[in-house]
C-alpha cells in the first residue's frame, strides 16, 4: 500500500501539558478506571520502549477514534485512527521507507507491522504518545504515513 508520507516538523505548537484529550484507555497492564488521570498517562509513557500493547481513546466508550501503541522494546509503532477508521495515519521510519521487511509486532494482534512503520526512537515515541494524549492529534515531531 502507497501512503502520503507527512514531513516532520521543527516546530510543536504549543499545548496544555495538563489537558487530557484521551478519554478511554485500554492497556492490559493498567486496572480498569471510570477516568484517565495522570497516574495512567504516567503509567503509559512509562511502558514506551519497553514490551505493551495499548489503545487510547479519543471517547469514553472506546470506540471512534484512537491511537494503536505497540511495542516489543526494539520497536514501536503508532497508529491514529478517527471517524470509525476513515482517517487513518502511521508512525513513519524514513530509515526503512524502502524496506520490505516486518516487524515481530502485530496491529490489532493480526496485521503484520512493516519496519517502515516502526520507530526505534523511543523519545520521539513517547513525546508522540503525550502530544496525542494531551491534544488528540498525531504529533508533528516525526514522520507519519497517512492513509490514502
Amino acid at each position: 500500500m502507497e501512503y502520503e508520507i507527512l514531513e516532520k516538523s521543527a516546530e510543536i505548537p504549543v499545548y496544555d501539558p495538563t489537558a487530557l484529550a484521551v478519554q478511554y484507555i485500554d492497556a492490559g497492564f493498567l486496572n480498569d478506571a471510570e477516568e484517565v488521570t495522570e497516574k495512567e498517562v504516567t503509567a503509559v509513557l512509562e511502558r514506551i520502549g519497553k514490551p505493551m500493547q495499548a489503545y487510547l481513546f479519543l471517547d469514553p466508550d472506546g470506540e471512534a477514534s484512537f491511537l494503536e501503541i505497540l511495542s516489543d522494546g526494539k520497536w514501536l509503532a503508532l497508529g491514529c485512527s478517527y471517524d470509525f477508521g476513515q482517517k487513518n495515519y502511521y508512525s513513519y521510519n524514513l530509515d526503512y521507507a524502502d524496506s520490505g521487511e516486518y516487524t515481530p509486532l502485530k496491529s490489532g494482534g493480526q496485521s503484520p507491522v512493516e519496519k517502515r512503520l516502526a520507530l526505534t526512537d523511543f523519545a520521539a515515541g513517547r513525546k508522540a504518545v503525550e502530544y496525542f494524549i494531551r491534544t488528540g492529534k498525531p504529533y508533528p515531531g516525526i514522520y507519519w504515513a497517512k492513509q490514502p
